[in-house]
């Protein structure tokens, strides 16, 4: 039955709503302990903190911890966590990143995608590879980390359709706003909005470009002016053989083995796999995939490509001032490190495998579909469930703040080895 047969039969709003469910339990079930032991992770403590001592206001003008610049989407759930017990509070933000994260999969098997992937199952496909991408263990289930799958959001709204309807009018603007505010990530859609606007023509990139290129002129005068002074440098390391290194560690191998697969792989003896062969033949195979998409592909794939190798890009060449033992590409190439600087490269590598997939040539359907078979069983399968975040008895500095004086500050530890200070009220 075709796709519009369906679209007849079933009202869209009903399958989007069964995807969001499905895509919520599949995040759930691939880390579990953000809902069943819910705890702060990263800077989403450092946000409650602020708004819980200082008011929304006050964490709005505040200085983000790393780079200055604006971090919307945790702190106004942290804004949401203080409407509830504080014995809740970690799971109101854990529940807002499930739910950013489970969002691209219903745009994408939406109506608006049905133009450039035609049959639903198609869609349904794309949407699992996303949810199931390997290499994610870190960025699942925190608010601090959803910028990632927020940003995944971005580029599906800028590659979908453009929908009449104002309800998908209204979505796009509220996404793309808070994700300019969320982060630097909408300042590489940009050239992304104007590339498909110079191509297509399409009325929906103006506003859609004048909210990206504003939200990040803030982010980058913001950044100018609150980013703490640092002068130590940091050497990159960047040499042909360490992006082939970067390039076969962090996305074939990991798609292939899985993270915890090719830390092995990469702390044992030397072998076969990190011999300079391998290395330079998982690259090769990699961006010859990313050729071939670029050259044959449509226009969405190219511009999906086109945003991957603009953040890939930043986050290589603008490291965080912190000191290294090593270069910073090497301390990249270590699986587990950094997974959020690999992320757009593996998913833009599943989805060039999918278009491979869909090809005319029967050659390359059973190359594509070999290939994400092996994605499946190897990387998907391995790095499906993420293991518990470090359990630092949330529940018992809760009560400590609920017994404290008023005006007495508790220290609560967290995820991943850090922490933030309450004060009684």
């Amino acid at each position: 039955m075709s796709d519009q047969a369906h679209q007849r039969r079933i009202p869209e709003w009903l399958i989007l709503t069964i995807v969001f469910l499905c895509a919520v339990a599949l995040v759930i079930s691939r880390r579990p302990d953000a809902i069943t032991n819910p705890q702060f992770f990263g800077e989403d403590g450092f946000w409650f903190s602020k708004v819980h001592d200082d008011g929304p206001l006050g964490a709005l003008l505040a200085a983000n911890p790393n780079r200055g610049y604006f971090y919307a989407v945790p702190m106004l759930g942290a804004c949401l966590a203080m409407l509830v017990p504080l014995r809740y509070a970690p799971l109101v933000m854990n529940v807002i990143a499930i739910a950013i994260m489970a969002a691209p999969a219903v745009l994408i098997c939406s109506s608006r995608f049905a133009a450039s992937v035609p049959p639903l199952w198609g869609r349904l496909a794309i949407a699992f590879l996303y949810l199931a991408l390997p290499n994610t263990w870190g960025l699942i289930g925190s608010a601090i980390t959803s910028q990632w799958y927020h940003g995944a959001l971005g580029l599906a709204i800028v590659v979908a359709t453009p929908s009449e309807r104002v309800a998908w009018r209204v979505f796009d603007v509220v996404a793309l706003f808070l994700l300019g505010l969320s982060g630097p990530i909408a300042l590489f859609l940009v050239p992304v909005i104007a590339l498909k606007w110079w191509v297509r023509r399409e009325k929906w990139m103006i506003p859609l470009f004048a909210i990206a290129a504003a939200t990040s002129a803030i982010q980058v005068i913001t950044t100018i002016v609150r980013e703490p002074p640092s002068t130590m440098q940091v050497d990159l390391g960047a040499t042909p053989m360490a992006f082939f290194k970067l390039t076969t560690l962090r996305v074939a191998y990991a798609v292939l083995f899985g993270e915890t697969r090719t830390l092995e792989i990469v702390t044992a003896e030397p072998s076969a796999w990190t011999s300079v062969p391998a290395i330079l033949i998982g690259a090769v195979v990699v961006l010859a995939i990313f050729g071939a998409a670029a050259w044959k592909g449509p226009l969405e794939l190219r511009l999906v490509l086109v945003f991957t190798a603009l953040i890939t890009g930043a986050s290589l060449i603008g490291p965080m001032p912190l000191a290294y033992t090593q270069t910073y590409w090497e301390v990249l190439a270590r699986p587990g490190a950094g997974n959020r600087y690999a992320f757009f490269p593996v998913l833009a590598l599943l989805v060039s495998l999918f278009w491979l997939a869909t090809r005319k040539p029967l050659a390359l359907r059973i190359a594509g579909a070999a290939a994400l078979a092996v994605v499946c069983i190897g990387g998907v399968r391995r790095d499906w469930r993420e293991a518990p975040h470090r359990d630092f008895g949330y529940p018992g500095y809760v009560r400590q703040y609920e017994l404290a004086a008023p005006g007495e500050r508790v220290q609560i530890p967290h995820p991943p080895n850090w922490g933030l200070v309450l004060t009684k009220r």
